[in-house]
Parts: structure tokens; sequence; C-alpha cells
């Protein structure tokens, strides 16, 4: 029922489409609106390759089984290519527990030494790429994306030579699913671009970057419509009742709880009602922040629940169940 509707990518469009989805009017795809932290540096003096960087959290789902058995297929199919490389970096946190010691134990008997970088937040991470870009090869190997920022982010470090699984909507995101700097999402296919990345790292860095300033313009357009637009409907609800109910779902963000709910509390259009559902969070602090604003609010009518965790989307159904207005509103 949305006036309108925005994908990142035709790739997740395609998947609604297919999956039954109807929509009241077309979908629009845009891309994601980007600003890098810092504006783009000189591209540093090229360098021979002698890093290869894993850029992602250490799970299956982000290719980092298929990094690791590509770079074993590296090894046996390539080995004057693969005796260059000085080390392996596995640059993101470890979402399943052992996996990067594995990975070590699995890669010594290759030859190859293997570090973990975990503990760095997306602009750290974004500048410990860029601090590499002359002597490191970057791979974003997961195939299952909508419009990932991992492929934004990397594109536009200068001097960066980066590969990028072919799945999900990369391509979009390159610009074309012919770039060289994609490859098939499976072992052998990884390790063929990895070679050709280290043996001739110029045909990849020189490659354009993400056009984040066309996303930008477009996303600025469609609002400026949008502003010129006649409301539809006021928004004014069954008679007695709110017209719209704020659902929160929340796990473990003690930091940002307290603010996000003085935010609410100070909108100068007070004709809502609030779910927030704490699915199941695990930290001590994170509990008590929670219990510490359902006191707060209380004279607000606001709603304060607690279930067991079942994760985001069923925690958003089940604030939503709570709701008793003609309009929800979600904010994670």
């Amino acid at each position: 029922h949305s006036d309108c509707v925005i994908a990142p990518s035709k790739y997740i469009l395609d998947w609604a489409i297919q999956d039954g989805w109807k929509f009241r009017t077309a979908p629009i795809v845009f891309g994601l609106p980007y600003w890098p932290t810092d504006p783009p540096q000189r591209k540093p003096e090229a360098q021979s390759k002698k890093r290869v960087i894993f850029f992602g959290r250490l799970e299956t789902r982000k290719g980092f089984t298929l990094f690791a058995k590509a770079l074993v297929e590296l090894c046996s199919g390539y080995p004057d290519v693969s005796h260059s490389i000085e080390e392996v970096v596995l640059l993101g946190q470890e979402r399943e527990p052992g996996s990067a010691e594995k990975v070590k134990r699995q890669l010594a008997k290759a030859g190859l030494s293997v570090v973990h970088v975990g503990n760095l937040d997306s602009v750290q991470a974004g500048q410990y790429l860029a601090e590499h870009a002359s002597d490191a090869v970057a791979v974003v190997a997961s195939g299952y994306e909508n419009f990932p920022y991992a492929v934004i982010e990397t594109s536009l470090i200068p001097g960066l030579t980066s590969i990028y699984s072919r799945g999900g909507g990369t391509p979009e995101v390159l610009g074309s699913r012919e770039d060289e700097r994609l490859f098939d999402p499976e072992p052998r296919a990884l390790a063929a671009k990895l070679a050709q990345a280290l043996i001739d790292p110029d045909r990849f860095s020189s490659k354009p970057p993400y056009d984040f300033a066309a996303a930008n313009d477009a996303w600025l357009g469609f609002h400026r419509d949008v502003l010129m637009r006649p409301r539809r409907k006021n928004l004014r609800g069954r008679a007695g009742s709110p017209s719209v109910c704020v659902c929160i779902p929340y796990f473990n963000k003690a930091r940002y709880f307290p603010e996000l709910l003085s935010c609410l509390e100070a909108q100068t259009v007070d004709n809502f009602t609030l779910v927030a559902l704490d699915d199941g969070s695990t930290l001590p602090e994170a509990r008590g922040v929670f219990d510490a604003m359902a006191s707060k609010y209380e004279h607000r009518g606001w709603k304060f629940i607690r279930q067991q965790n079942a994760f985001v989307d069923a925690a958003r159904n089940a604030a939503a169940r709570h709701a008793d207005s003609d309009y929800l509103f979600f904010i994670d």
C-alpha cells in the first residue's frame, strides 16, 4: 500500500517480483546514497602485491569459506603466483567462532601466513585498506548481497586492487555484469581472478569507482518530488486512537536507545504511541537500560515488552501485534 517503493538494486527488486510481491506504484531503483568519510586521496605508487585481504565478516554467507578454498586452489594451481604472497589478512569481525584459527591452520599447510584483524569499525577498516592500497589485493567474496557497502567503499579507495563476487547486486554497484573485477562465486574462478590481480594489478585498480554522486542526486531529486506531491490522506486515525504506532525492535543497543526515545519524545507531533520490544538482549547493561526507559516513559503510556530472542523480523512482527494504530512506523 506504499505510495513509493524504492530498491537499492534491480537484483532485490527482481527477487521480490518473482516471489509474488504486488506494488501499488512502479518501484524505483536508485542505488544507495553515500558520502566518503574522507575525500579520495592521491593514488599511491604501485608496488608488487604481497598481501591478500579478505574484506568482510568471517562467516560463510560472506564468502569466507569460499575465500579459503580459493587460496588453497591458488597455491596448487598457480604456485609461482602464490609464492609472492607474504601475508593473508582477514579483515572483519569473527561471526563464526573458531573460523579464523581454522583458516590459519588450513592455509599454513599451503605455506601461507594468516593474520586476523577483527577489532576495527568500518571507518578504520577503510583506513587500513587505504594504507595497504599499493601492496594488497582486496577480495569481497559474498555471493548474496543486495547492494553491498563493502564494494562501494573499496571501489573508492585510490589505487586499491579489488575483486568481487558476481552474485547479488554487486555488478550493479560496479555498473556492469561484465566488469573485469567480477568472478563467479566458486573457488576455482576466484583463484584464477586472484592470480590475474596479483600478476597485473593495474588492470583492476584503474577501473571506475561507484558513482555515489549520481545516486545522491537521484535520492535528493526523489525527495524534492515527494515534497511537492499533495497528501493522499490525513493521518488522523480512528476516533480516539493515535494515528501512528512507532515500533522499535531492540537487542543489546544500550548506547543508542535513550537518545532515540528522547528524540521521539521531542517530536512536535505527539499523536502517536510506541511499542519497544526487547528481543532477548543478552547484555546486563542492555537489559538494565531497557527497564530504566520503561520506567521513565510509563507516564506516556508507551509499551515496553520483552521476549526470548527470535531475531529482528519476528521482533518487528511481535511489536506490531501490540500496536493499536492505523499506521506503523518501524525504527530498528
